[in-house]
């Protein structure tokens, strides 16, 4: 179970970055370029509003902030714990950053991209030291869906605060998440049950429906093209 989490982490940086290298320094697509000074990436969000990158450095227990136009490292930001998942709010400009040190429950840091400073932390609870993973902003809603020990949680990007959780169930212990902004749902992959996908509406925060595929799926994208998960 814990190989299967890890999974999407893997799964989306795979998209994202075309190449890592031995040293461990981040590169720009098409090799255009290196910025070494992020010794050990591993999560990355993209900041559409300012043209930047962010990127969890574990070795250093920060995220950097890398400018797409110059591919230049513009800003570190020191986190408190371990950063395990990111996701851009277009809406207010910030990044949503899950922390879960191991012995205490977890948090969420809000940085703004306009200083590239923490202007709040959110408790989110959980188990101690349990891996939160799986955030995915909706734009709809104007809230934060992160998936923590089980159960979906719900940040409202307005009040900085968690306003709803999905509980987990006998089908339903959620890993990956997608948006889905053409219907307000969130679709997640469950670690507990082959072949179901659970679909979470955004209105009502609660599952609507489960989705039987073959095999074990382990990461979810929305296609707001066609409509399709």
């Amino acid at each position: 179970m814990k190989d299967l989490k890890k999974t999407c982490f893997i799964s989306i940086l795979v998209t994202i970055i075309l190449a890592l290298s031995v040293a461990s320094t981040v590169h720009a697509i098409g090799a255009i370029g290196t910025i070494t000074a992020v010794s050990s990436p591993s999560i990355i969000a993209y900041d559409s509003g300012k043209g930047e990158i962010f990127v969890v450095d574990v070795n250093h227990n920060t995220i950097d902030v890398i400018s797409d136009s110059d591919n230049s490292l513009v800003a570190s930001v020191l986190m408190g714990a371990d950063p395990t998942a990111l996701a851009y709010d277009s809406g207010t400009g910030e990044v949503f950053a899950a922390n879960a040190a191991y012995g205490s429950s977890g948090t969420v840091s809000v940085i703004s991209d306009s200083n590239n400073t923490v202007v709040a932390s959110i408790p989110v609870g959980g188990s101690p030291g349990g891996l939160i993973h799986g955030m995915i902003y909706d734009s709809g809603k104007g809230e934060i869906f992160l998936v923590n020990s089980g159960t979906v949680q719900v940040i409202s990007d307005e009040t900085n605060t968690v306003v709803a959780t999905v509980p987990s169930s006998a089908n339903f212990n959620p890993s990956c998440l997608a948006y889905d902004s053409g219907k307000g749902e969130i679709f997640a992959t469950s670690t507990d049950s082959s072949g179901i996908i659970s679909v979470i509406s955004d209105a009502s925060n609660s599952v609507v429906k489960t989705i039987s595929v073959d095999g074990f799926p382990s990461d979810l994208v929305y296609d707001s093209g066609k409509g399709e998960i």
